[in-house]
């Protein structure tokens, strides 16, 4: 209850308000998923490896210049030249150089990368299956609902 007698649920938050606790919802939800690395077929990432394996999946080119991928992830040069050296060491991306121009390193999906990425995202999905079915019926239908306008208006944005 708010000090007018309302419920939180029932008042209409203000744009500042809104953009507040929705940015609270992200941040908090993008850490609690952190609390469970990807851990398959004795690989275990960090959310940032895990990052650019899902960058490298969804890009339509099959391939992503380091540059950008410094830009996507928000990570020094050196940080994502490790990264990427740890990738290859475990077979999930490869670099490629390009023949017009050889100082442009692009990064690739290797075949093992891909399944890893699908399987991870599988347990993924299978994790909040789980947290979905022990919700009662309305809260899901609140939360597919949401889905479904967030989506449209991310899609809008691209």
């Amino acid at each position: 209850m708010d000090c007018n007698g309302s419920s939180l649920e029932e008042k209409d938050l203000l744009p500042d308000e809104l953009a507040e606790s929705f940015t609270h919802f992200v941040l908090t939800f993008y850490y609690r998923m952190q609390e469970h690395p990807v851990n398959l077929c004795g690989i275990k990432l960090s959310s940032h490896a895990f990052h650019v394996l899902y960058i490298l999946k969804e890009d339509p080119r099959g391939q992503v210049p380091m540059t950008e991928l410094v830009t996507r992830i928000r990570r020094t040069k050196q940080q994502l030249s490790k990264l990427t050296s740890d990738l290859e060491d475990d077979g999930l991306v490869a670099r490629v150089r390009m023949k017009e121009n050889r100082r442009a390193v692009y990064v690739t999906l290797t075949d093992k990368g891909n399944e890893f990425v699908r399987q991870a995202t599988a347990s993924m999905v299978g994790a909040m299956t789980q947290f979905l079915k022990s919700l009662p019926e309305e809260k899901r239908t609140v939360i597919e609902d949401v889905t479904n306008q967030l989506t449209v208006l991310i899609n809008e944005e691209v």
